[in-house]
């Protein structure tokens, strides 16, 4: 017995052929003035959306120069164009490069990021009774939504991608694993500088938390005595 897909989306109406969802989307522009598109979801049903996916061209690539350009933007601008892509604002050269493959890791974890970002803002201000906070409640789910939908569509799109070895394909370091680096390079910078005062300096905290020194900073010390001194 085939197990239905879970819904991402399951707060949606559904409708159980195109053709009855577009007449639902035309009973919605009479009501709202906004043209809603019909779109399959992988729970087997069809759902409305303002921004879906499913817009893209279906034999469009991604530009190379594009892709890597979102390869080298830092995290506020890749941010950024996330959240312009699940708002429908974004350019479609940047919306192809976004679901290249390369890119792919990168905007799963950025669209994380977002929808707990704002699960947190709703939680947050649940019980405010400002004005126009029910306007924004509305809107905020409804970016919610976007944003689930497109990691449904990210989550999709990596199980499709075959492994390559095209040279604009591997992940850049995050900020994280950079800072890291840096922190490292810094170290071996300070004891190529100072490296018997800070070998000394290294060397009594070791001690006293009795762990063996690194090699790398023992070979600073005249003996092994003075590492326990």
């Amino acid at each position: 017995m085939h197990t239905p897909t879970p819904c991402p989306t399951p707060d949606k109406g559904r409708c159980a052929t195109q053709e009855a969802a577009q007449g639902a989307a035309q009973r919605m522009r009479l009501r709202i003035g906004r043209l809603l598109i019909p779109y399959p979801c992988v729970c087997g049903w069809w759902h409305l959306a303002t921004t879906p996916a499913q817009a893209l061209p279906a034999d469009a690539t991604a530009d190379p120069a594009h892709v890597e350009r979102l390869q080298d933007l830092g995290d506020a601008e890749f941010r950024a164009l996330t959240t312009a892509d699940a708002r429908g604002q974004a350019e479609t050269p940047d919306r192809l490069a976004l679901r290249h493959p390369s890119n792919l890791p990168r905007w799963e974890r950025m669209l994380s990021e977002l929808r707990d970002d704002i699960d947190e803002q709703l939680a947050h201000r649940s019980q405010e009774s400002t004005p126009g906070i029910g306007d924004w409640r509305r809107r905020a789910r409804r970016y919610g939504q976007a944003l689930t939908e497109r990691a449904h569509e990210c989550r999709t799109l990596l199980a499709q991608s075959p492994p390559t070895t095209d040279p604009i394909t591997p992940q850049r370091p995050t900020q994280k694993e950079l800072r890291r680096l840096a922190g490292e390079k810094a170290i071996d910078r300070l004891i190529a500088a100072h490296g018997p005062e800070f070998a000394r300096y290294l060397a009594q905290e070791y001690a006293l938390l009795g762990a063996d020194l690194p090699q790398r900073v023992a070979k600073y010390l005249p003996n092994q005595a003075e590492a326990a001194a």
